[in-house]
């Protein structure tokens, strides 16, 4: 495998293009404390936890609440766990990269129904700095089935990056349904 100096990742979804870049498949179905590398061998992700209440849960989660979604392809589906969700760059050149987490929250609905009550709370580090604590996707993008990028410059020394996103055992753990909590991510974009 050559050294990596990008990385387009669709979480949870097909392979896809925007904007010139072509974002990998991520469609393993697997989440219980599983460690995956993607189809190309320049990433890998990892996710630990079992649902409370809902070992069956999927860990993939897609738009199933018919929510409008102006943007790209890649939010309208997304990568969940119950606890963690780890991605790993692979083989990358040593050097800065300008990472960028896409998210839209597709999960819970805006309407009048118990779905508008749930609230996913998680932190994200990167290269073992957290940049993001306490982050509600649909707080944060005003609202659910909207897009929204945080963008951050992180420095890569040991040919590995690693993104970490973990459940801060805030928000709601039952609420659409069980096992509808924890971290969810729609895009990886590294370059």
């Amino acid at each position: 495998l050559s050294p990596v100096h990008s990385l387009f990742i669709n979480c949870g979804g097909p392979e896809t293009k925007f904007e010139g870049n072509e974002y990998e498949a991520d469609l393993s179905p697997y989440g219980i404390s599983n460690y995956v590398p993607g189809n190309s061998g320049k990433w890998a992700y990892s996710s630990t936890g079992v649902y409370l209440g809902n070992a069956k849960a999927d860990y993939i989660a897609t738009n199933q609440l018919s929510l409008d979604i102006n943007g790209p392809d890649y939010y309208h589906t997304a990568r969940i766990a119950p606890l963690y969700l780890n991605y790993y760059g692979l083989c990358m050149l040593n050097g800065n990269y300008k990472v960028k987490l896409h998210f839209a929250e597709i999960a819970f609905s805006d309407d009048q129904s118990y779905c508008n009550l749930g609230k996913r709370v998680f932190d994200v580090s990167i290269q073992g700095f957290k940049y993001l604590k306490d982050f509600n996707i649909a707080k944060e993008a005003g609202g659910v089935g909207k897009g929204i990028t945080r963008e951050f410059n992180v420095n890569v020394t040991e040919s590995t990056l690693e993104i970490h996103l973990s459940w801060a055992g805030k928000g709601t753990n039952a609420i659409p349904i069980i096992g509808v909590y924890g971290p969810l991510i729609s895009a990886i974009t590294v370059t």
